[in-house]
């Protein structure tokens, strides 16, 4: 009898260790992924369900590899999700740290960080891209850009060095961003409107580094981590004609949405 207690004991303790360990874990990938180079996590789509006592959250793994997606907050969570496939996961309601790794076998992936929030009778669709989100949701990449590490590295070192040639050289203040309170995911929400004929180019350099080509005549959304940025936007060229950039700095704040809306003039 005592043996058989023992034992039941000693399979609780071992049952209350591995789930601190798996919460620990959860806790230090978030904070590893958080602090290193990462690309920003995707907002979700929202819609109102009846539940009120867990978050519904599909996650939608639409790119080539396996992913690892680790919740941190109210509570801690890790899910798998394959190529192709989706997986359920039930929160508690609040702010939640989100972290996505893609398992390369090619070379590790750039991942995926930021904060959400999750609210009471909402279920939510986070779709995910291995190596960060695609250029249709997040508006078109600039030619030359790649997924691959080496492609990463160097769109890295393209967006800098737009940032300090523009900033360095003639160009007009960018004009603040309007925006708009919003009880969604925390923050990073950013529609990019082009009210030019030019095709232009968005450069963002703060907590993540970001750009995103927005055809003229047409609007695009950004996902970014809230902050502090340095933004700066450019015309693609054209033979024989001049357009004058924009540089300034904004500032993204949690539960907000933001529109930048931009016109140019050829000099």
């Amino acid at each position: 009898m005592r043996a058989t207690a023992r034992l039941a004991w000693m399979v609780a303790a071992l049952c209350l260790m591995m789930t601190s360990c798996r919460a620990e874990t959860v806790a230090q990938a978030v904070k590893r992924i958080g602090r290193a180079r990462h690309t920003a996590l995707p907002a979700p789509e929202a819609k109102q369900a009846s539940r009120t006592v867990t978050r519904g959250i599909t996650v939608v793994n639409a790119g080539k590899h396996s992913i690892s997606v680790h919740f941190h907050g109210p509570e801690s969570r890790m899910v798998k999700v394959a190529a192709g496939k989706s997986a359920e996961v039930t929160l508690k309601q609040g702010s939640y740290e989100v972290a996505v790794e893609a398992k390369d076998p090619k070379g590790a992936a750039a991942p995926l960080y930021g904060v959400q929030r999750y609210q009471a009778k909402t279920h939510y669709w986070l779709k995910l891209y291995s190596g960060g989100p695609t250029a249709g949701k997040q508006g078109e990449k600039a030619p030359g850009t790649q997924s691959s590490s080496a492609g990463q590295s160097s769109e890295r070192k393209q967006i800098e060095q737009a940032i300090d040639r523009i900033k360095r050289g003639p160009h007009s203040s960018m004009p603040p961003a309007t925006s708009q309170y919003s009880d969604g995911p925390v923050g990073k929400g950013m529609t990019l409107e082009n009210h030019t004929p030019f095709n232009l180019v968005f450069y963002f350099k703060g907590p993540v580094l970001d750009m995103a080509k927005v055809p003229a005549g047409k609007t695009a959304d950004i996902a970014l981590v809230v902050g502090r940025y340095e933004l700066a936007v450019e015309a693609e060229p054209k033979p024989g004609v001049q357009v004058q950039p924009f540089y300034g700095k904004h500032g993204y704040e949690a539960n907000a949405h933001y529109w930048l809306k931009l016109w140019m003039k050829e000099l």
